[in-house]
């Protein structure tokens, strides 16, 4: 073999010289199945030797279907052959792989969104090479979709072949390292001279996906929660993905307002000229405004008020009506306005919202913590430890003819586990036994 005809078979690779007898190809034609033993190989070529008597089976510039066995794997392919040359005993042939993509793949990519927007902190991969002993495939994660990846390594791979899996170790910056099986779906070269390699999951599991999940909402610019469970990713548990303070400036509140009015908004459906404005009162004043942040942007807040007089409580008017006996107040917090950005409901931000106001509680020393809700959010704080008061009322926020409840939660009672589920313990209070001190 020339060198024009090893460039045009292998490059831009240099061919990998195969010297184990294991290695070999068929080729499949209407009259028989050749067998030949590979000599060379690269993604996009391959040479290969075999008995004279049946090259004559086979026609330069003809597509063949054929199967590769390397390592004991065997990957079917679509080869052209470019050359066939008679010698001695055995007759050598040069074959030109088709990287061919088929049509399933293409419309798995088309329909699948693509989250690119992580070139600083990409992510990197190693896998296990299945068709060379002892060998590792180092990569950077180029896009990343709920399909596959998109990845690129240097064109030192040259053992590697679409229909081979991948098993890998991602390593995400921030999040941590997740096991992946990756099909080989599609093989290119860059101008850079990298190699380009499309990968299809096989088996992605609910951990993988919620770990890719987290790791783009730290880092593409474009992805909130919304977008990723659209796309198939299973959005787990959010809490190193945000940030948790207090609102700080001007800009901050204006933000929680703003928030508070898309969520409350429908309740000044009857006003026409309702302003951002309308979602303040009395008590911001006097309370700490616990917000989220993600990338900047305040995605969630709540309200807290730590008062020493029942007299200072938003909610007290509804509870002095009552014949209900009330912990001491300077022991009581009370969290109101609860809100979250609509792209980011459906996740684990509510518990996380309710362990950092727990916490807040805590170490502003009080016990318990009251809140007011409608019929539909009662539930979930009854899930998670909150009892009611048997006090009901009509509240600017409540909807139509629903009515709001008082609910009251005993921190030491919950975190000792004594009216909720260990499931909700672990996602809620697990980290806040350590701080509580009965």
């Amino acid at each position: 073999m020339n060198n024009d005809e090893h460039n045009y078979l292998h490059s831009p690779f240099f061919a990998e010289k195969i010297n184990f007898s294991s290695a070999k190809l068929k080729i499949i034609t209407s009259e028989c199945v050749i067998l030949c033993q590979i000599e060379c190989y690269s993604p996009v070529g391959i040479n290969a030797v075999l008995n004279k008597d049946k090259v004559a089976f086979l026609k330069t510039e003809t597509k063949y279907s054929m199967n590769i066995c390397i390592n004991k794997h065997e990957i079917n392919i679509i080869g052209f052959l470019v050359y066939k040359k008679d010698g001695k005993d055995h007759s050598r042939i040069g074959i030109k792989i088709i990287n061919e993509v088929d049509n399933a793949y293409k419309r798995n990519n088309r329909k699948h969104h693509r989250f690119i927007n992580f070139e600083e902190l990409a992510p990197t991969g190693i896998a296990i090479n299945p068709l060379k002993y002892n060998d590792f495939i180092l990569f950077k994660v180029i896009d990343i979709s709920s399909h596959g990846l998109k990845i690129k390594s240097s064109l030192r791979n040259k053992l590697i072949a679409v229909g081979i899996v991948l098993k890998s170790k991602l390593s995400l910056p921030m999040v941590g390292s997740v096991d992946v099986n990756l099909l080989v779906k599609r093989i290119n070269t860059t101008a850079k001279m990298e190699l380009e390699i499309g990968c299809e999951f096989i088996d992605l599991n609910e951990k993988a996906s919620g770990l890719l999940a987290e790791y783009l909402l730290h880092f593409d610019t474009s992805t909130n929660i919304v977008s990723l469970k659209k796309e198939g990713f299973k959005v787990g548990k959010t809490a190193h993905v945000f940030d948790y303070s207090y609102a700080k400036s001007p800009e901050d509140f204006i933000s929680v307002i703003k928030l508070r009015f898309e969520a409350f908004g429908y309740f000044f459906c009857d006003k026409p000229d309702a302003l951002y404005s309308d979602m303040i009162d009395e008590y911001d004043s006097k309370a700490s405004i616990f917000v989220v942040k993600h990338k900047g942007k305040i995605i969630a807040t709540a309200r807290i008020l730590f008062p020493l007089s029942y007299d200072e409580y938003e909610n007290f008017k509804y509870i002095k009506k009552q014949p209900i006996k009330m912990p001491p107040p300077h022991l009581v917090a009370e969290a109101s306005r609860f809100c979250v950005d609509s792209s980011y409901r459906g996740t684990n931000i509510g518990y996380e919202m309710i362990n950092h106001v727990i916490l807040s509680a805590i170490t502003n020393e009080r016990d318990f913590i009251v809140v007011s809700a409608g019929s539909k959010e009662t539930m979930f704080y009854k899930s998670i430890g909150f009892e009611t008061l048997n006090v009901k009322f009509k509240h600017v926020l409540t909807k139509n003819n629903d009515e709001g409840e008082l609910l009251m939660m005993d921190i030491k009672k919950t975190i000792k586990k004594k009216n909720i589920s260990r499931e909700i313990w672990e996602k809620v209070y697990k980290n806040l036994a350590e701080f509580y001190i009965p």
